[in-house]
């Protein structure tokens, strides 16, 4: 027996030594923004009869060659395998990978590294310059357009010529900028024309260089910038929107995951068979440049570069793991396991059993709301709770063979695809209004949605094949064909897409989702996503910023409609405006972003169809004539002379409910009669019928 005892504390100190405390610096690489290091390290763990490990590590840096003191912070790593061993039968040391991000560093300064005793060098990115365009930069968009070369952290000299001699552009043969062509807009922006007068066959890079003798107080290298310019000959129906997103998708084929550009260009396979045996569902952190993804036959969640390098196995011990949703901002993964919804890290640590449910599939969150929606495949339900599991609510029953699950936060809706009766369906987030929207998909999984864009799209295992339609199931589109199995699919950011900060929500596109965000955490104060401008506080400021980076033409449309008036009021943007103008900023960025906000103040339908003042009055030669429209009808705009002659018709069309005052929407009148001729000066008088109204006002020719 002593002997027994004897043995059994002689392993336990050998299993102590084993298990003490090390690790090793692999990389130190920049983080998501300018001022953060992610440290990826070994560290070491002995397996034992419990199913995990737990180590806490201390990590130490300081700015090189200019600070003698450290600073520290530490954080505790969790590991967990499968099966549980007999300890002392395991007479040997693991090794698992995990990362760290230091925040709060100086933009582009090398600093050093220490935990245990291992050391390492990092310099955090600097992104100096940023290239917006006024047209997509494709080749068909290239001649004459508008490039917009702004600063970040530093202004640019005075002296317009000193700044023309230190810009440049390389990459793409016959493509120069205009000597003319320069114009600064502020201290810290100015704008540069293109010149066009080549041919190329592939996508190209495009790359824009800053030399220091352009900056204040700059004398590093040049920044640069590199840009992949699509080979599109014709725009055609492909929106900017489209051309800087692509789709993701998993294939139970040779070639597991893929990706390709809207217009179909660029296919290209990510991830081999090797390093995927049978992916499921896929999701995407496009600020973090990772896709994520589940796999059933290898019961893992992995992870690698959106390019597809770098695989990494985050969850090994799962059980028919099916569905993966990403809550980017709080750094957590979600996912639907054998038979309960789990999450982690996004470095896999963590793992906390939220809900236990029966063959749970799809799982799609609202993060800002703070519910988490999944498919119970088994009850036949689709469900959802907050996100830490409580509160659990069923929202539709009796749905056949569910699939995937997908959300439109902003509009109110969720969407889902069911095999069985081979549908996709939808209804508002509290189950209420179901509606089919597709009818004969032949067996539909994953799904995806592109709200601004007004799309969703899906795979469809059975016909091999992506398909696309608008949000309400008209006009269906094959993507993709050909496919052998295909199942999850994602949305995000073409490769070289800069991720800027107005994108709130990281993924890949500024657009009115962004917005809502601002608006849910107007007032918050602290370090945040929603703190655009980081001064510590989400107010105008941030909501400006954000809708001056949101395209004109998605602000305008129609589709945004539905949005702006499920998440925003006619008073909350009024005010909004009011408070911008009252600020006194004559920036160009925060006038644009003015100019969008008053854009989505016009998708509100009117209270009252009404005729308003023309502009200029008195006039010469032209004038616009504004109006407003409580319902969608047919409008015209007749023109009389003071005898009360015809002198001009104006058949505006069947036009939708809105405000058309600016000169972009108001009516015109240049002058002239219906034969082409200018009327003399005089007093003239115009009416606007519009279904059953109709309304008459006076303005004045001076010549």
């Amino acid at each position: 027996m002593k002997r027994q005892v004897l043995i059994l504390v002689m392993i336990a100190l050998i299993r102590g030594l084993y298990s003490t405390s090390h690790a090793d610096i692999i990389s130190i690489e920049p983080g998501s923004n300018d001022t953060s290091l992610i440290v990826e390290f070994n560290w070491r763990y002995f397996k034992g009869a419990s199913g995990s490990e737990s180590k806490n590590f201390t990590f130490h840096w300081r700015e090189k060659g200019v600070s003698e003191e450290w600073e520290s912070d530490s954080k505790r790593y969790t590991y967990t395998w499968a099966s549980p061993v007999i300890w002392f039968y395991d007479n040997q040391f693991h090794t698992t990978t995990d990362t760290y991000t230091i925040t709060g560093l100086k933009f582009g300064t090398t600093y050093e590294v220490m935990m245990d005793n291992s050391k390492g060098e990092g310099t955090t990115s600097l992104t100096g310059l940023v290239v917006s365009s006024a047209s997509p930069l494709v080749e068909s968009e290239l001649d004459k357009n508008i490039v917009t070369l702004t600063l970040n952290y530093y202004t640019y000299e005075q002296d317009i010529t000193k700044i023309g001699d230190a810009v440049s552009i390389s990459g793409i043969p016959g493509l120069t900028l205009q000597p003319s062509g320069i114009q600064s807009l502020s201290d810290t922006e100015v704008n540069v024309q293109l010149d066009y007068d080549g041919d190329f066959d592939v996508d190209t890079l495009l790359i824009f260089t800053m030399d220091a003798e352009a900056i204040v107080g700059y004398t590093g290298d040049a920044f640069t910038v590199e840009i992949l310019v699509p080979h599109l000959k014709e725009l055609g129906e492909l929106t900017e929107r489209e051309l800087l997103l692509s789709i993701y998708w998993t294939d139970n084929s040779r070639d597991p995951i893929k990706r390709m550009r809207f217009d179909g260009m660029n296919v290209e396979t990510l991830v081999p068979e090797a390093r995927a045996l049978n992916p499921g569902d896929i999701a995407l952190d496009v600020a973090g440049g990772k896709m994520y993804w589940t796999d059933a036959e290898t019961d893992k969640i992995q992870r690698a570069n959106l390019d597809g390098s770098k695989v990494k196995d985050l969850v090994t011990r799962g059980w028919r793991i099916q569905g993966i949703a990403l809550d980017v901002e709080d750094g957590k993964m979600y996912w639907a396991d054998d038979s309960r919804i789990r999450r982690a890290n996004l470095d896999g640590t963590d793992i906390e059993d939220l809900v236990t449910a029966q063959d749970p599939r799809g799982i799609a969150l609202d993060a800002v709301g703070g519910k988490m929606y999944w498919i119970d495949s088994r009850k036949e339900k689709i469900r959802r709770a907050n996100l830490d599991g409580t509160d659990i609510e069923d929202l539709i029953t009796g749905v056949e063979d569910p699939r995937g699950i997908a959300l439109d936060v902003v509009g109110g809706k969720m969407y889902w695809t069911d095999s069985e009766p081979e549908k996709i369906q939808r209804a508002n987030l509290n189950g209420t209004g179901i509606e089919d929207l597709v009818i004969g998909v032949e067996k539909p999984r994953g799904i995806a949605l592109d709200v601004v864009g007004g799309k969703m799209y899906w795979a469809d295992s059975q016909a091999g094949k992506i398909q696309r339609a608008n949000l309400d199931g008209s006009n269906v589109e094959d993507l993709v064909i050909g496919l052998i199995n295909p199942r999850g699919i994602a949305i995000g950011s073409f490769p070289n897409t800069t991720i800027v900060k107005e994108d709130v929500n990281r993924d890949g596109v500024v657009d009115l989702n962004d917005l809502v965000i601002i608006s849910l955490r107007y007032g918050r104060t602290g370090p945040n996503a929603a703190d655009v401008n980081g001064d510590e506080i989400v107010n105008v400021d941030d909501l400006i910023l954000v809708a001056a980076a949101i395209d004109n033409a998605a602000a305008a449309a129609p589709a945004a409609r539905a949005q702006v008036e499920s998440h925003f009021t006619e008073a909350q943007l009024q005010g909004w405006l009011t408070e911008a103008r009252a600020s006194g900023n004559t920036s160009h960025i925060y006038q644009r972003g003015i100019t969008v906000l008053e854009q989505l103040l016009a998708l509100f339908p009117p209270k009252k169809t009404a005729l308003l003042a023309n502009y200029p009055n008195p006039f010469n030669p032209e004038t616009w004539i504004p109006y407003q429209l409580s319902k969608s009808t047919d409008v015209t705009l007749t023109i009389y002379d003071i005898k009360g002659s015809v002198v001009r018709a104006l058949d505006l069309g069947h036009q939708r409910a809105g405000v058309y005052q600016n000169r972009g929407r108001a009516a015109y009148w240049d002058g002239k009669n219906a034969f082409g001729e200018k009327v003399a000066s005089g007093l003239y008088f115009y009416t606007l019928t519009a279904g059953d109204f109709s309304a008459t006002r006076k303005m004045l020719i001076r010549k």
